[in-house]
């Protein structure tokens, strides 16, 4: 396998994938698939590996060919065409989560998986600078033209920095709404300034979260359905896992096609 230099969530990713036992014979989809050290690894393990990024020229993975597809566009493929894809900090790139969801779901067969990261806007220090000047960390300015052009090529393709960044609920609700299910949360590199904050602001997590979940649940007292999702956003908002993880590290599910899921939401919730 090539040698590459994993920093951050890839450390995690990596040593996920190196764990995992259904890559084999396994069609799977790489998207954003940067230089490709994720691709190597899910070859390796014997998976049939799909390679798509907005500037192919950057994969560095020997034997492994990445073609062009813009996430923001229809991705070239057929439907149900993966067992797995591998969206490596790509979704907070793109302006329109609920069309790139719907269309994850297009691609994956069902029981597919959709394996995601993207930077945590949810743990306690995302929180604070999210009230202090809504920036990223407490040393960066928030998002602007200056800095959130990443990457740019003559032919117009712009590949765009952190200006989508959904939060932990957001991210859980958008891939809901489009057939998805959480079926794990994966630990990775924990934040040292959320460490440092949390005897301060989780007292007060844990009871305002608490407040709104028994008052949704009075609410909602007739409808069961809301009242096990309202419990799923609870455990999520006090997941040591959302509050202290730099990057959210998610395995979904594909439980049923987009178009399904939506009807069946409309019936389910209707007030």
């Amino acid at each position: 396998m090539e040698e590459f230099i994993y920093e951050g969530v890839s450390i995690y990713v990596a040593d996920y994938l190196k764990k995992s036992e259904f890559l084999k014979n396994s069609i799977v989809l790489d998207i954003p698939a940067g230089d490709g050290r994720s691709s190597a690894i899910m070859k390796e393990k014997g998976a049939e590996v799909i390679a798509f990024d907005l500037f192919p020229s950057f994969m560095k993975a020997k034997g492994i060919k990445s073609e062009f597809a813009d996430m923001m566009d229809r991705i070239p493929l057929d439907d149900k065409t993966a067992d797995m894809i591998l969206s490596q900090e790509g979704v907070e790139h793109i302006p329109d989560h609920m069309k790139l969801f719907r269309e994850f779901n297009r691609l994956l067969k069902p029981g597919g998986l959709l394996v995601i990261t993207i930077p945590n806007r949810s743990c306690l220090v995302g929180r604070f600078t999210s009230l202090i000047h809504e920036g990223e960390t407490l040393r960066n300015m928030p998002p602007s033209e200056v800095d959130s052009i990443w990457h740019s090529e003559g032919d117009g393709r712009i590949y765009y920095g952190h200006l989508f960044t959904p939060t932990a609920q957001s991210l859980r609700a958008m891939s809901s709404i489009n057939g998805f299910e959480l079926i794990e949360s994966v630990p990775c590199q924990k934040s040292k300034s959320s460490i440092f904050l949390l005897p301060f602001f989780c007292p007060f997590i844990c009871l305002f979260s608490s407040y709104a979940f028994i008052r949704n649940c009075i609410k909602w007292r007739r409808n069961k359905p809301a009242i096990k999702l309202f419990w799923k956003q609870y455990k999520i908002n006090l997941s040591q896992k959302t509050l202290l993880n730099k990057n959210l590290f998610w395995v979904l599910k594909k439980k049923d096609d987009a178009d399904h899921t939506r009807k069946c939401i409309a019936s389910l919730y209707k007030r």
